[in-house]
């Protein structure tokens, strides 16, 4: 009981600090620090200046992953194991709406009260930037397999689909999974 009150106090001190507008997080973003005495999070002044250059880079230039990656390690941000960061983390960087002072928690948007490092027109463009250069994922098409999960064979075994290839063309057949023992 006084652990489920404690776990309760500490996400109503969650709520409030997302309602009022602070960082409720352990972990900022790059380009912010934690201020103590305000408790809540400021521009870096090391930190703040490159994320500016590299969303306007994008922006301008439009930049892919890899680029904005090495353009990091040039200023002296590379990944937590020295190589450059990886594409998704790029990605993940240009798409934080903390830059533009609003916080995402768990799914839901708050306004920050917190100074924003870039323009919401900026990040805007940065997201366009993104969208043109990423490539959608190949979907492939599904297989058309009605009886497949309804049948077992006599050995017990599950019944599976796949498609065969012959002189009439592609056809599909059903087969035994033979994974239970050695099947007749």
């Amino acid at each position: 009981d006084h652990i489920m009150k404690t776990v309760y106090n500490l996400k109503r001190t969650m709520r409030d600090k997302l309602r009022n507008g602070k960082f409720p997080g352990s972990h900022v973003a790059y380009g912010y620090a934690f201020n103590r005495e305000l408790r809540n999070i400021v521009p870096d002044p090391v930190e703040a200046p490159i994320i500016r250059k590299i969303f306007q880079e994008v922006a301008e230039k439009e930049l892919p992953a890899r680029a904005v990656a090495e353009r990091l390690a040039e200023y002296g941000r590379p990944n937590t194991k020295g190589s450059l960061m990886s594409k998704s983390s790029v990605q993940k960087l240009l798409s934080n709406k903390i830059y533009i002072g609003v916080i995402k928690w768990k799914g839901e948007l708050y306004e920050g009260k917190f100074t924003p490092l870039i323009s919401p027109a900026l990040f805007q463009k940065v997201q366009e930037v993104i969208k043109k250069r990423s490539k959608p994922r190949r979907v492939k098409p599904r297989h058309d397999f009605p009886f497949r999960g309804h049948f077992h064979c006599s050995c017990g075994a599950s019944i599976t689909a796949q498609w065969g290839h012959g002189h009439g063309g592609p056809y599909r057949y059903y087969r035994c999974t033979r994974k239970i023992s050695a099947c007749t």
